[in-house]
Protein backbone atom coordinates (compact mmCIF):
# COMPACT_ATOMS: atom_id res chain seq x y z
CA UNK A 1 0.00 0.00 0.00
CA UNK A 2 1.48 3.50 -0.67
CA UNK A 3 -0.07 5.08 2.58
CA UNK A 4 -1.85 7.83 0.07
CA UNK A 5 -5.90 7.80 1.07
CA UNK A 6 -8.04 6.47 -2.08
CA UNK A 7 -10.08 9.52 -3.26
CA UNK A 8 -11.78 7.96 -5.39
CA UNK A 9 -13.05 5.13 -3.27
CA UNK A 10 -16.87 5.98 -2.10
CA UNK A 11 -17.79 7.37 1.38
CA UNK A 12 -18.31 4.41 3.90
CA UNK A 13 -19.39 5.64 7.39
CA UNK A 14 -17.90 4.18 10.35
CA UNK A 15 -18.24 5.12 13.92
CA UNK A 16 -14.80 7.41 13.69
CA UNK A 17 -16.41 9.67 11.11
CA UNK A 18 -19.80 9.83 12.59
CA UNK A 19 -18.75 11.22 15.93
CA UNK A 20 -16.67 13.84 15.07
CA UNK A 21 -19.22 14.72 12.91
CA UNK A 22 -21.80 14.79 15.44
CA UNK A 23 -19.30 16.63 17.93
CA UNK A 24 -18.04 19.68 15.33
CA UNK A 25 -21.83 20.12 14.44
CA UNK A 26 -22.43 20.60 18.38
CA UNK A 27 -19.49 22.69 19.07
CA UNK A 28 -20.49 24.92 15.97
CA UNK A 29 -24.03 25.58 17.05
CA UNK A 30 -22.99 25.91 20.53
CA UNK A 31 -20.42 28.12 20.06
CA UNK A 32 -22.81 29.95 17.87
CA UNK A 33 -25.63 30.07 20.54
CA UNK A 34 -23.25 31.31 23.57
CA UNK A 35 -21.00 33.86 21.49
CA UNK A 36 -24.46 35.54 20.45
CA UNK A 37 -24.42 38.79 22.45
CA UNK A 38 -27.82 40.73 21.00
CA UNK A 39 -28.03 44.15 22.37
CA UNK A 40 -27.17 47.24 21.73
CA UNK A 41 -26.19 45.57 18.00
CA UNK A 42 -28.66 43.02 17.45
CA UNK A 43 -32.20 41.35 18.73
CA UNK A 44 -31.41 39.63 21.47
CA UNK A 45 -31.73 35.78 20.93
CA UNK A 46 -35.11 35.41 22.71
CA UNK A 47 -36.37 38.53 20.07
CA UNK A 48 -35.19 36.62 17.08
CA UNK A 49 -37.38 33.74 16.79
CA UNK A 50 -36.20 31.98 13.62
CA UNK A 51 -32.30 32.21 14.90
CA UNK A 52 -33.41 31.05 18.14
CA UNK A 53 -35.61 27.80 16.24
CA UNK A 54 -32.87 27.29 14.05
CA UNK A 55 -30.69 26.51 16.92
CA UNK A 56 -32.61 24.45 19.02
CA UNK A 57 -33.88 22.15 16.07
CA UNK A 58 -30.41 21.77 15.24
CA UNK A 59 -29.47 20.71 18.85
CA UNK A 60 -32.65 18.21 19.08
CA UNK A 61 -30.80 17.10 15.55
CA UNK A 62 -27.93 16.31 16.71
CA UNK A 63 -29.32 14.75 19.74
CA UNK A 64 -31.60 12.52 17.66
CA UNK A 65 -28.75 11.32 15.69
CA UNK A 66 -26.30 11.20 18.39
CA UNK A 67 -29.17 8.78 20.35
CA UNK A 68 -30.54 7.11 17.42
CA UNK A 69 -33.92 7.79 18.02
CA UNK A 70 -34.82 7.71 14.59
CA UNK A 71 -32.59 5.42 12.51
CA UNK A 72 -33.85 6.77 8.97
CA UNK A 73 -32.02 10.45 10.06
CA UNK A 74 -29.07 8.50 10.83
CA UNK A 75 -28.80 6.80 7.46
CA UNK A 76 -30.00 9.86 5.56
CA UNK A 77 -27.22 11.36 6.97
CA UNK A 78 -24.49 9.01 6.61
CA UNK A 79 -24.34 8.51 10.81
CA UNK A 80 -24.04 4.97 11.90
CA UNK A 81 -26.20 3.08 14.58
CA UNK A 82 -23.87 3.94 17.67
CA UNK A 83 -23.68 0.80 20.51
CA UNK A 84 -25.76 1.34 23.68
CA UNK A 85 -23.01 2.12 25.72
CA UNK A 86 -21.35 4.53 23.15
CA UNK A 87 -24.81 6.05 22.40
CA UNK A 88 -25.08 7.13 26.40
CA UNK A 89 -20.84 8.22 26.36
CA UNK A 90 -21.52 10.73 23.40
CA UNK A 91 -24.61 12.36 24.40
CA UNK A 92 -23.43 13.05 27.62
CA UNK A 93 -20.44 14.36 25.97
CA UNK A 94 -22.66 16.99 23.89
CA UNK A 95 -24.77 17.88 26.71
CA UNK A 96 -21.60 18.54 29.09
CA UNK A 97 -19.94 20.26 26.39
CA UNK A 98 -22.66 22.69 25.61
CA UNK A 99 -23.07 23.25 29.64
CA UNK A 100 -19.62 23.74 30.58
CA UNK A 101 -19.28 25.83 27.42
CA UNK A 102 -22.00 28.02 28.88
CA UNK A 103 -20.44 28.51 32.09
CA UNK A 104 -17.08 28.90 30.99
CA UNK A 105 -18.26 31.67 29.10
CA UNK A 106 -20.29 33.11 31.70
CA UNK A 107 -17.79 33.21 34.33
CA UNK A 108 -15.10 34.56 32.04
CA UNK A 109 -17.65 37.58 30.92
CA UNK A 110 -18.41 38.10 34.57
CA UNK A 111 -14.36 38.08 35.71
CA UNK A 112 -13.10 40.08 32.42
CA UNK A 113 -16.34 41.72 31.02
CA UNK A 114 -19.39 43.50 32.57
CA UNK A 115 -18.14 43.24 35.96
CA UNK A 116 -14.40 44.49 35.29
CA UNK A 117 -15.63 47.68 33.17
CA UNK A 118 -18.19 48.48 35.74
CA UNK A 119 -15.59 48.86 38.45
CA UNK A 120 -13.44 50.64 35.91
CA UNK A 121 -16.25 53.23 35.52
CA UNK A 122 -16.47 53.52 38.95
CA UNK A 123 -12.71 54.44 39.56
Amino acid sequence: ESGFPDLEKEFEPNILNSTVYIISITLQVATFAINYRGHPFMESLWENRPLLYSIVGSLAVVFAMASCVMPDLNEQFSVVMFPDDFRTVLVQVLMADIVLSYIADRVVRFLFGQARLRRELRT
